[in-house]
């Protein structure tokens, strides 16, 4: 399948960093620039491992950090829930109006015992 072609690849980009380093910052420069067009979580989470295991020229690590935050934008990541989504734009449409429900904040504090509490 795909997803296990791509963490193949991931994992012979590891041991090509790993045994060579004379190839990291190139291998590493090509892998920040296609971040982008990574879709599997898995081989997100193996390119990431890379970035920070092997990153260590400021020049290299400020690329990285610009192409990620590039490519996970616009954040706050939130998984969208069609049903809520559906429901939102049916309400929109037909122009009521919901009423506001309250918000509850809730603070986690340390008690003097040293456990952890809610206020």
């Amino acid at each position: 399948t795909d997803q296990t072609t791509a963490t193949e690849v991931i994992m012979f980009l590891r041991e090509l960093i790993a045994n060579y380093p004379n190839l990291r910052v190139p291998i590493l420069q090509r892998l920040s620039e296609t971040i982008s067009e990574v879709t599997l979580s898995s081989v997100l989470r193996g390119c990431l491992w890379l970035f920070g295991e092997y990153c260590e020229e400021f020049e290299l690590i400020e690329g990285v950090i610009t192409a990620v935050l590039t490519a996970l934008r616009p954040l706050p990541l939130v998984v969208e829930d069609k049903d809520a989504k559906d429901k939102k734009e049916a309400s929109g449409a037909d122009g009521s109006k919901e009423k506001k429900q309250a918000t509850v904040t809730t603070k986690t504090v340390v008690l003097a015992d040293g456990t952890y509490g809610t206020e």
